[in-house]
């Protein structure tokens, strides 16, 4: 990933911390274009069944896959709402007086 970001970006770890500084690889890929939709899915849903099948890393701790966790907490916020971290509301006050917006 690094060759993929920085490498390609042309700024990385070998330059000067400016900052956040961070880069990003974007690669997409088109199923219908290679052996098309329902192959993908017959393939990575059979990947998908046998790591769920392995034995966990952690006894009594499921195995997941890439993004699942994000997804669960994506949801959980759709449902419930966003929890921000109790620092953020009070460091918005000045902001929404400054520009009239009033606090939820």
């Amino acid at each position: 990933m690094e060759a993929l970001t920085g490498g390609l970006a042309g700024h990385g770890r070998a330059d000067e911390r400016e900052g956040w500084g961070a880069t990003v690889f974007l690669q997409v890929i088109d199923p219908p274009a290679f052996a098309g939709v329902d192959t993908f899915m017959r393939q990575t849903g059979t990947v998908t069944e046998q790591c769920r099948a392995s034995r966990p890393a952690r006894a009594g701790v499921a195995v997941r896959m890439p993004g699942e966790k994000g997804l669960a907490l994506a949801e959980t916020q759709r449902k419930s709402g966003v929890q921000l971290y109790p620092s953020i509301m009070p460091m918005l006050e000045p902001w929404a007086a400054k520009l009239g917006v009033a606090m939820p």
